[in-house]
């Protein structure tokens, strides 16, 4: 899985089946979700520890069992704790192609008249027998997995609306202010090698320097520069991880002038060096080369 930006362009499969499927654990190079958004529909399964959840302005502690559904455009991030969790992104085409019945189903979803339920606890059996159906064939890619993903896909979306697990309606103010927030975010994911203050933040979330460092710590529990600081660090796990450079390099290119700043910081967030870091993954990556070559003998 590669790194995440804010917004994210990227291609999911093929073109004629826009689905992909990834793994996520400690030795992944970005382990903790920034926020970000897609237009893609989203469906996380958490398989072990607890995975700290925000949705637009909705927060959710989920654990080993539960499942999550985002769907498009969606602002979200997640904070894991000792959780290993995987994702399916998609294209919702993949299930608006079907007969006429099926499509109208589809379309009250997809243009948000039916507003998906984004928490299922493991409780609910039926959802989680069919979302667990849906990753084992997703990680298996067997022969036809793309109709039988379909078919699970079609039995996921109908057995919410028959549970009628949604609410009517395009929440708009929601909308509204996940929008301005947009604005904000999108400038540290553009600019984050470089200066950036609080006046251009809350200037393109249109809010006052105050009010925004009110309604983003109320988000996101970190005032606007300390998530900055923080994204910053993500990305320069993202690249110590990928060996894009020298530690040097990366700090810089990461927008830190001042190197033992860069490791302070780095350590505060991730309890190491960096150098530390980019030598765990390293084993991480040579553990993992073994095991694949283990494998094939």
């Amino acid at each position: 899985m590669q790194a995440l930006g804010y917004r994210e362009h990227k291609e999911r499969g093929t073109f004629e089946f826009p689905l992909e499927f990834y793994h996520v654990d400690l030795s992944h190079p970005q382990y903790a979700m920034p926020f970000h958004w897609h237009m893609e529909y989203e469906i996380i399964r958490i398989l072990e520890g607890e995975f700290d959840v925000v949705l637009d302005d909705s927060r959710y502690f989920a654990k080993a069992g539960d499942v999550l559904l985002i769907t498009d455009g969606i602002l979200h991030a997640g904070t894991p704790r000792d959780c290993i969790y995987e994702c399916i992104v998609f294209d919702c085409r993949l299930i608006t192609q079907g007969d006429e019945m099926c499509r109208s189903y589809m379309k009250r979803i997809v243009d948000h008249t039916y507003m998906l339920q984004s928490f299922y606890s493991s409780q609910d059996t039926e959802i989680h027998d069919i979302v667990w159906s849906l990753f084992e064939k997703a990680r298996a890619k067997g022969p036809a997995f793309e109709l039988m993903i379909t078919g699970e896909l079609f039995c996921l979306f109908g057995c919410i609306l028959n549970k009628k697990l949604y609410t009517k309606g395009v929440q708009e103010d929601k909308r509204r202010w996940a929008a301005q927030i947009k604005g904000a975010l999108s400038i540290m994911e553009e600019s984050y090698g470089s200066l950036i203050t609080l006046e251009q933040l809350s200037k393109a979330a249109g809010m006052s320097p105050k009010y925004f460092c009110s309604f983003f710590h109320n988000l996101t529990d970190k005032s606007p520069m300390e998530y900055l600081n923080h994204y910053r660090i993500e990305q320069a796990c993202s690249q110590l991880a990928q060996r894009e450079g020298s530690i040097t390099e990366i700090a810089y290119r990461c927008g830190f002038n001042d190197l033992s700043y860069f490791i302070k910081t780095f350590k505060r967030y991730k309890g190491m060096t960096p150098k530390k870091y980019e030598l765990q993954h390293e084993k991480l990556q040579q553990n993992e080369n073994n095991d694949k070559s283990t494998k094939l003998w």
